[in-house]
């Protein structure tokens, strides 16, 4: 993860994935945090390199973890600021297949049908 706002949800599903997928590798807290720490870059490899002179930072609970990386890099967006994006959502000089990605994108995240 680069530490960039709008990739921390996907990353985090790919890190879930992997979890579910080998789930006799990640047995532990620790193994889960470190698993993430090794793939971050950018800030958010900043972040952790901050956070780890805390000796039980890399060693869990991973739900404490995963609480402050999402504080941290999440960009919590309200369901009213998911629904003011799909109101102004505009093709632009993009394809209809790119609008209609994100649209689809920003609709799921509403639970909208």
């Amino acid at each position: 993860d680069s530490g960039e706002f709008d990739d921390c949800n996907s990353f985090l599903l790919q890190c879930k994935l992997a979890f579910e997928r080998c789930s006799s590798a990640f047995i532990s807290d620790s193994a889960k945090v470190s698993y993430i720490v090794g793939l971050l870059r950018g800030r958010a490899l900043k972040w952790a390199e901050a956070k780890s002179h805390d000796d039980s930072f890399l060693q869990g609970p991973y739900n404490e973890f995963l609480s402050d990386f999402k504080l941290t890099f999440g960009g919590h967006e309200s369901l009213s600021d998911i629904w003011k994006k799909l109101l102004a959502l505009t093709q632009g000089r993009r394809s209809v297949a790119d609008l209609a990605v994100d649209f689809r994108i920003l609709a799921a995240r509403t639970s909208w049908n």
